[in-house]
């Protein structure tokens, strides 16, 4: 509650990312608008990214995608499961605010 009580009321927020397509090569943009009720204190996103073992075909979701951290060598392939976009799990420590669902 004290970091809700912290937080300015705004409008909007509006976040715009930039990257690259690794198909195609060109530049993409993502861009998105939060409203103040939209904040979720005590929330993180849940982590997209996975790494596919080759010889199991399992995945297994990255904490970090750092190519000195792919536990399976150069064989690892990365995916993306962009269903879980904008899913959001309680951050440690069990002192989050309730969501609607």
């Amino acid at each position: 509650q004290d970091i809700r009580e912290c937080i300015v009321e705004f409008n909007s927020l509006q976040i715009i990312m930039s990257g690259a397509s690794a198909l195609s090569r060109s530049e993409v943009f993502a861009e998105k608008t939060y409203s103040y009720e939209d904040v979720c204190v005590g929330w993180r996103y849940i982590a997209v990214c996975y790494e596919e073992d080759p010889s199991t075909q399992r995945l297994q979701r990255c904490k970090k995608l750092k190519k000195n951290q792919i536990s399976y060598g150069d064989d690892a392939a990365t995916r993306v499961d962009l269903s879980l976009i904008h899913d959001i799990v309680p951050q440690r420590g069990n002192d989050f605010e309730p969501v609607d669902d």
